[in-house]
């Protein structure tokens, strides 16, 4: 009897390998899963574990790579800009962060509500959704928004100069020796208010993305 055992392209990639490589190697496998009707399951060494989620359908790379400490790794829609984009999907890690004792997933998306919260002050809002196992180890999920970024700074910018709303889905997870983090942003038209939180809508999106962290060797 034939049994079709794996449902989806599964590919990995070191964190290591140059920003350009990186690229190309993460949409050249993504379109072979679309010319091939499958979902694309990404898993990436990122420092001492490998994190692995389910990219969304449509998206491709717009970075890959590490500098230093920190490791970065996003996904927009096709065609989109770095800096204009409707949707983001992103990797992060941060190298050693996990061996403070004091560190904690819940501290470091907290980190990230703070800044979107002095970047709108007047329309900001947040909804933890609190601790859970992911994997085995400690995470948090918060969905974070703010209704009006002005293109005033670099990490605000659009290319068209116009304000925007955006909300984040943002879920930590504490590695053995790493800090990670999965992201999912959306941005929309601008709002002097704070946003509703669809609760359901992106308790979803997390699902959807079928994130898993593994490897447990201190010396990988």
């Amino acid at each position: 009897m034939n049994r079709k055992l794996f449902l989806a392209v599964v590919i990995s990639v070191l964190s290591s390998i140059s920003h350009a490589d990186g690229v190309k190697y993460l949409n050249d496998a993504a379109a072979k899963a679309a010319q091939q009707g499958l979902p694309f399951r990404l898993s990436t060494k990122i420092f001492s574990q490998a994190i692995s989620i389910r990219i969304p359908k449509g998206f491709e790379a717009i970075s890959s790579g590490a500098k230093k400490n920190y490791y970065l790794q996003e996904w927009v829609p096709v065609g989109e800009e770095p800096q204009s984009w409707s949707q983001m999907v992103s990797l992060t890690g941060i190298k050693g962060a996990s061996r403070n004792p004091k560190m904690e997933a819940k501290l470091f998306t907290g980190f990230t509500a703070n800044q979107f919260k002095k970047a709108c002050p007047n329309s900001f809002a947040a909804a933890a959704f609190g601790e859970f196992k992911l994997s085995g180890h400690d995470a948090f999920m918060a969905v974070i928004s703010c209704g009006n970024l002005a293109s005033t700074g670099a990490s605000y910018s659009t290319t068209d100069g116009k304000s925007y709303s955006e909300t984040l889905m943002h879920i930590s997870i504490k590695g053995i020796n790493d800090l990670y983090s999965v992201q999912w942003a959306e941005r929309g038209a601008a709002s002097t208010t704070p946003l509703q939180i669809d609760a359901p809508k992106w308790l979803a999106k997390a699902k959807q993305l079928r994130i898993q962290l593994t490897g447990n060797s201190e010396n990988n």
